[in-house]
């Protein structure tokens, strides 16, 4: 967009600098029309908004290229290849005429026969049956997915797919291939084996568009500093659910486009489905796809709804190579379009744009604009003119950035070895950030930097849950981001201003606290004083003059660089450079100790020494100390001594511990982690007696089906 930015005239962006949101109808159509005019404005907005020829929309060419190197690679008998160009291929075919879906059908039954290679059984059956939907009398699909059956021991309903394919099979190779088939399974029944229980791929009920349950505990309420809040209205017990809800409308992120499901967020199966009118989203199964895709998947307040994806479903490249903001904010216009009731939440919902700088506001225009002339392209009735829907827009990427949530689920652990400690048993809680999601309810939480509630997801469903007990009339506050134990005090305040244009009052703001005081805290110079000797900036901040003034409301803080303990004075010149590159050491390090690593020895031995070095610059206490712990166990399991690990990662968590305190779902984690390192120690106590400690938080942080949610059954079935 820097291109467009560029051809603005000076005064124009002024006067979009200057502007408050009373004024985006006048800016917006001066905008919509300088974009208009412009040759280089045009050219971009027919890049991004005309289907033909891009890589976003269905295309011929390009399936039957995939088919054959899926072809090629199933011969070479490289299936996972082969799967990948069948998809690949499934996602460019076109579903217009006969013959698009009889090749449709043939790329079903051709990737069902490389995941039955690799045993992804039941994945071959839903293929099968995307197959026999497309071509009924398909023979082959009939048989592939009678072998299937079998497979799993479900020899009744193999037999029946067998007979079709019997009946349908025209040549007499074929017919007599099948019947030696029909009367192995029908051998193998009369043995009476037990059918394999499997997972069909049935998963929940859907919930509906921005369906909310609310804890009866809990109410909205309206402050005129604050605005909307959630409090308590009688007293609720930690561990408990105050809130489920779907989202208005959420966006799944660029990183995750070709892993996960476009609706749901779940990683992709084997078998994944395509939208049927453009090669964009991908999708887990059926239900997500019809979800996403049909004109008619919804209903809310006796409305139909399209799914959130028909807008963008035209082949243009907007929707895929624009900002997540602006994609989303185009998604809830369309909500907000197609609902009364959403129109008026979503106004509801704070944009801060009058606060937003000069230069955010010009980029929140340009990309405003740009999607505005997309929706409209060619020529739509929305009964409005671009500058108005560029003005709606302007204001939807504002609520957007200051409402969106983050969706952050556990990693994929799917295709890792269970039994690697130094690779995978130690990110088994793992979180990743997969999209972004609005929330009406959800979005109503008030911030506190040591919060009461803790948000997770469940694919796009937001659930939160008490982590402390909360008396009636007493808010529920969530952490934005900027959370004790993170972040010193003054780094906080910066960054919840910047994002979200708002000072911190809450307890751990006022007061100086001792997590403050831990991170990037030093040893004190005298020898025998165990005390802290506070950082630079992390309780104070010099003013004007270049003296240290109080950032706090609160008396006798402590001063950077002087012992709390004693007084002692730290060169406080050259202390903070040099615990900084020992910290970027020993993120080199770390680095190292990634998959594939290399000398895993000579990796270890850095580690040591960093560990050396931190504990003559860093108080035993801080943050940076757990981490040159946690780094050097790392190490040690890399080099197979889960032994030595044990007391390193120990003294990672007293560290955090102090820090955190000890429910924290910090602290539980880190327990994880050395539950595994016991359990490849052998020292079964301590793999459960950490693994009791942890189940207990996150039970917690995360509600009764905790194992499932963080990925802890694979943890159990491993011990």
């Amino acid at each position: 967009m820097e291109g467009v930015k560029g051809t603005i005239p000076r005064r124009l962006l002024e006067q979009i600098e200057a502007s408050t949101d009373a004024d985006l109808a006048t800016t917006c159509t001066a905008l919509a029309s300088h974009l208009a005019t412009n040759v280089t404005c045009r050219e971009l907005l027919h890049q991004v908004a005309h289907p033909l020829n891009t890589t976003c929309a269905k295309h011929v060419e390009t399936a039957l290229r995939c088919k054959e190197e899926g072809n090629a690679a199933f011969k070479a008998s490289s299936y996972q290849e082969a799967i990948d160009h069948y998809t690949k291929a499934i996602r460019y075919n076109r579903f217009a005429t006969d013959d698009d879906k009889k090749t449709l059908a043939t790329l079903f039954v051709n990737r069902a026969a490389a995941t039955q290679a690799l045993g992804h059984l039941m994945a071959v059956t839903r293929d099968c049956t995307r197959a026999i939907g497309l071509q009924p009398e398909y023979s082959k699909a009939w048989y592939r997915r009678g072998r299937a059956w079998a497979g799993m021991q479900w020899y009744d309903t193999a037999i029946d797919d067998l007979g079709k394919a019997l009946d349908f099979e025209a040549s007499v190779n074929g017919k007599n291939d099948i019947s030696r088939e029909l009367d192995r399974v029908k051998k193998l029944m009369a043995t009476g084996a037990e059918r394999l229980d499997v997972n069909c791929g049935a998963g929940p009920e859907p919930w509906g568009l921005g369906e909310v349950i609310c804890h009866d505990g809990v109410s909205p309420y309206w402050t005129p500093d604050k605005n909307w809040g959630i409090q308590a209205t009688k007293k609720i017990d930690v561990g408990s659910l105050a809130l489920e809800e779907e989202p208005i409308a959420a966006l799944i992120s660029k990183d995750h486009r070709n892993t996960r499901c476009h609706y749901c967020f779940d990683v992709l199966p084997p078998d994944p489905v395509a939208c049927f009118e453009c090669a964009i989203p991908i999708y887990c199964d059926e239900p997500c796809l019809r979800a996403a895709c049909d004109e008619s998947s919804e209903e809310l307040d006796g409305q139909t709804w399209r799914g959130e994806h028909m807008h963008e479903c035209t082949g243009a490249t907007w929707s895929a190579v624009l900002p997540t903001d602006a994609v989303l904010a185009a998604r809830l216009f369309f909500r907000g379009q197609e609902n009364a009731r959403l129109d008026r939440q979503l106004k509801e919902l704070c944009h801060h744009y009058n606060k937003m700088s000069g230069a955010a506001k010009v980029e929140a225009h340009v990309l405003a604009t740009v999607v505005a002339h997309c929706l409209m392209y060619p020529a739509k009735n929305y009964q409005q003119t671009m500058g108005d829907l560029a003005a709606k827009l302007v204001c939807l990427i504002a609520v957007v950035r200051a409402n969106a949530m983050a969706i952050h689920i556990p990693a994929d652990i799917s295709t890792q070895d269970e039994h690697r400690i130094d690779e995978n048993l130690l990110s088994l809680v793992e979180q990743v950030n997969v999209g972004q999601g609005v929330y009406y309810t959800g979005s109503k939480f008030n911030h506190a930097c040591n919060a009461n509630v803790h948000a997770s997801f469940k694919g796009r469903h937001l659930r939160v849950q008490t982590i402390k007990p909360i008396q009636a009339g007493v808010p529920l506050e969530l952490c934005y981001g900027a959370q004790v134990g993170e972040m010193r005090r003054d780094e906080r305040q910066m960054w919840l201003q910047d994002r979200y244009f708002f000072t911190c009052e809450c307890l751990s703001c006022k007061t100086v606290v001792q997590p403050d005081l831990l991170l990037f805290s030093f040893r004190c110079p005298k020898a025998g004083c165990n005390g802290v000797v506070p950082g630079p900036s992390s309780v104070q901040q010099p003013d004007q003059s270049g003296d240290i003034r109080d950032s706090s409301t609160e008396g006798n803080v402590p001063r950077p660089g002087c012992c709390i303990a004693c007084g002692s004075e730290l060169n406080m010149q050259y202390s903070p450079d040099a615990a900084r590159a020992v910290m970027m050491d020993l993120e080199r390090v770390e680095l190292k100790l990634q998959p594939p690593s290399r000398n895993q020895e000579a990796a270890l031995n850095e580690a040591l020494n960093l560990l050396k070095l931190c504990q003559g610059i860093f108080h035993a206490s801080s943050k940076e100390m757990a981490k040159a712990e946690d780094v050097v166990a790392r190490a040690y399991c890399l080099v197979g001594q889960p032994h030595d690990a044990r007391a390193h990662c120990k003294v990672a968590i007293q560290i955090l511990e102090k820090i955190y305190g000890k429910d924290h779902i910090a602290v539980a984690n880190e327990r994880l982690k050395l539950a595994s390192i016991a359990l490849a120690a052998g020292a079964g106590d301590e793999v459960r007696s950490n693994l009791a400690l942890a189940n207990d938080v996150m039970r917690i942080h995360y509600g009764s089906d905790h194992p499932t949610s963080v990925h802890l059954d694979a943890f159990h079935q491993l011990g």
